[in-house]
């Protein structure tokens, strides 16, 4: 039986056709020149697998050999004309399960390749991979059309007239709207953990069926909950409907003692690669995400890349969202008047709002400046609520992060 969902209460169209739309491995031109990145401007014709451009020759025939394999859901792919060798073989199947969010449907755990060993070479040559899939190829036509269709939402609502770094604000925005994660899925891993085993209202969730559903875009996009793996995948799939390059990034634990491994995302933005953790971004609150985790740096004493996969070189940002986004304002006065605090949040809203953000941050001359701000803030006045009208204001929050500086969200 399928599993079914809705994404912020809108039906997604399946009138598509009922083959398995591949999208077309893009060759890169003029290095990192984004103009001349895409030559494939289909919504879904285009794919940057990061690891791809790293093989030559014939191993880069065969991961495209069994790139479109994959995307037929063929059962198995003979290999013996390009002389690969079965080590070779296996990167490329962990490289495309990485790379590629569509693969969800991949049973990593049945997975098998045919191979001949040369005694005088030494080495081991693969002839044949056989794929197992998790799902039936009727489901998955099912699920590809509606996450197909949910992306397509998500790029038509998308403001057009906005920067590669608002899209990606965007992007995180909409993940961080509706998914949640799975708490379950990690109690699980941890109890087995720390214990050996787990209880039986958990033991569901280390199925390998369950585990790869809430690792991958099926679990993002159709259940709404999901781990981190599952938002990056997220993240890397819609950013391919933007013309914008991302990659998936895996981080090992230092202590896997009492942590665990952790999956982000990263994208190359304003000629730079940069982190984008949504996971981390996302909350318990739908309203209450945040952009700290777009352009971010990894927590070196918590974790370390893994080596297992290939990773862009990230160009790690000094300044995080709210400076890049220059919706940062500065409240320099001494002293000020409810008049004045209103007539500021007047400014610093339509500013943000005319910009397409909606997320900012006030830094005061001093605490009492600040104190005073948050009071007219939480008051009834009729000027205040007149603002909010104005801008047609649904939803808005403040919290004083420190003796001077106020983030403000709200929502129209």
């Amino acid at each position: 039986m399928l599993l079914t969902s809705t994404i912020m209460g809108t039906s997604v169209s399946a009138a598509e056709s009922d083959e398995i739309l591949i999208p077309q491995i893009i060759e890169l031109k003029g290095g990192k020149d984004t103009n001349n990145m895409f030559l494939d401007r289909d919504v879904y014709g285009q794919l940057y697998p990061y690891s791809y451009y790293f093989y030559k020759d014939n191993a880069k025939e065969c991961y495209i050999r069994l790139y479109n394999a994959l995307y037929s859901m063929q059962s198995e792919v003979d290999i013996s004309d390009l002389s690969v060798s079965y080590d070779t073989i296996i990167e490329i199947i962990n490289d495309l399960h990485f790379d590629v969010p569509d693969f969800y449907y991949l049973d990593m755990n049945n997975v098998l390749c045919d191979a001949t060993s040369y005694a005088i070479t030494k080495i081991t040559v693969a002839e044949k991979v056989y794929f197992g899939y998790l799902f039936t190829r009727e489901e998955v036509k099912e699920y590809s059309k509606y996450m197909r269709g949910i992306a397509r939402i998500v790029k038509n609502n998308c403001p057009v007239d906005i920067s590669d770094y608002s899209k990606i604000v965007y992007i995180n925005d909409f993940l961080c709207s509706n998914i949640e994660y799975n708490w379950l899925s990690y109690y699980a891993s941890q109890e087995y953990r720390d214990n050996g085993f787990v209880s039986e209202d958990l033991k569901v969730y280390l199925t390998d069926l369950q585990s790869e559903i809430d690792a991958s875009i099926l679990g993002a996009f159709v259940k709404k909950t999901c781990v981190c793996s599952g938002y990056s995948d997220a993240f890397v799939y819609l950013c391919r409907y933007f013309d914008i390059m991302s990659a998936k990034v895996s981080l090992s634990a230092i202590d896997s003692t009492n942590n665990f491994g952790h999956s982000e995302a990263c994208v190359y933005c304003d000629n730079i690669w940069m982190y984008v953790d949504v996971t981390n971004n996302d909350t318990d609150d739908d309203l209450n995400f945040t952009h700290k985790y777009i352009g971010s740096y990894i927590d070196t004493e918590k974790y370390t890349i893994d080596t297992e996969y290939r990773t862009p070189k990230i160009s790690t940002l000094k300044n995080n969202w709210w400076y890049r986004g220059k919706n940062v304002f500065y409240l320099k006065e001494e002293s000020v008047s409810e008049e004045k605090v209103f007539s500021v949040l007047d400014y610093i809203i339509q500013k943000s709002k005319d910009n397409k953000y909606y997320q900012l941050t006030l830094y005061c001359k001093n605490t009492e400046i600040q104190e005073y701000f948050m009071n007219c803030f939480n008051s009834d006045s009729d000027y205040w609520l007149s603002i909010l009208v104005k801008y047609g204001i649904t939803n808005i929050e403040a919290e004083s992060i420190d003796s001077t500086t106020i983030e403000i969200k709200f929502r129209c």
